[in-house]
């Protein structure tokens, strides 16, 4: 009996796919490894995932545990909303906002003259940026977030963000997630890329060697988050160099993912004047329904039913909570006094009492 013209090496016999069959069953035709990374960056990593899931990720950012029950970050925290906006970066760079951002109490404070902009998710941050229909997506290295005061830029970034990497839940392309807290400095010691690593790792000499290399040769599988910016201009200008280079991305380590948070007044002219981002962010706090959520999560049951009832009379109360951070301390005053409190002055005189 003749053969099939379809012989045995090519492995297609009446319709059956072998080379799936074989996929499927892991015997052959597997997908070509991802790089091993060396020994020193695994380390590197598996000390920062430590790190951030115990939660121990900047000192001054235990807002949550000191406010809400004790509990850490990842129990109470409710996603804030995040919106990408074309033309934020060149409004700030025409001059400050603090004429033209409106009422930051409101839950979605649009900056005038920016576009409406679009919903972005956390893990989406780097995610290839269309211009147009007509264009191929650009890369995305360089992302701006601007928030008011108290909006929850740093627990977002400084907090949330790197527990979820750690957790294994958000950038997952991303080998190594630093984090450097501006907000509080009076001094910057950081003057080299290996310096920088050094900031969030026990590192020896060797190893920061060894963690530079790698983040200059594969830059966009590292991610640098700089927080509070706009708190730290003068410190930066006349003390550190290399942070200043860092943040107009002309280090040595062209490609590097950075985060950068600042408020939309001040110094935000200087930065915008200062860098160029390929995505601007705004933060705008929490929408009705995140605010209710929040409470849930910050209460015990029976108080948190009682306090939702109650902010549904109370527009001023449920406006003032947009704000995660003045959220986090009404829940705490409602939990203490059982009464909301309706305006910022009146809830800083009742922490100041407390302290």
């Amino acid at each position: 009996m003749a053969m099939s013209s379809k012989g045995s090496d090519n492995r297609e016999t009446d319709g059956v796919d072998f080379k799936k069959l074989d996929r499927d069953h892991g015997a052959a035709f597997l997908e070509p490894a991802a790089p091993l990374l060396p020994q020193e960056v695994r380390d590197s990593r598996d000390q920062l995932i430590r790190l951030y899931k115990e939660g121990k990720v900047l000192a001054g950012y235990g807002l949550f545990e000191e406010s809400v029950g004790g509990r850490p970050v990842e129990e109470v925290f409710v996603e804030n909303t995040l919106v990408a906006r074309e033309g934020l970066e060149q409004l700030f760079r025409e001059g400050p906002m603090g004429s033209r951002s409106t009422v930051a109490s409101a839950p979605s404070h649009v900056l005038q003259g920016a576009a409406a902009g679009q919903s972005i998710a956390l893990c989406e941050l780097f995610s290839p940026r269309a211009v147009d229909s007509q264009q191929q997506p650009t890369p995305v290295c360089r992302v701006l977030v601007v928030g008011s005061g108290g909006i929850g830029k740093s627990t977002l970034f400084c907090c949330k963000l790197p527990y979820e990497w750690a957790a294994g839940r958000c950038m997952q392309d991303v080998d190594l997630l630093i984090c450097v807290a501006l907000g509080e400095a009076t001094t910057i010691q950081i003057a080299s890329a290996e310096e920088l690593f050094a900031s969030s790792l026990d590192l020896d000499s060797d190893e920061k060697k060894a963690v530079f290399h790698f983040a200059r040769a594969n830059p966009s599988r590292v991610c640098v988050v700089l927080d509070a910016v706009d708190e730290c201009k003068d410190i930066l200008e006349r003390a550190s160099p290399f942070m200043m280079k860092l943040l107009k991305g002309k280090t040595t380590l062209c490609g590097l993912r950075t985060i950068v948070t600042s408020r939309p007044c001040g110094a935000i002219h200087w930065l915008a004047q200062q860098c160029r981002f390929d995505r601007s962010i705004e933060v705008v706090g929490f929408s009705p329904s995140e605010v209710s959520t929040f409470v849930d999560k910050a209460l015990a049951a029976d108080v948190a039913s009682n306090m939702k009832e109650q902010l549904k009379e109370n527009t001023d109360a449920a406006c003032l909570m947009a704000t995660p951070f003045m959220a986090a301390h009404c829940c705490e005053e409602f939990r203490h006094s059982g009464s909301l409190c309706t305006c910022t002055t009146e809830l800083l005189q009742k922490m100041l009492v407390k302290l």
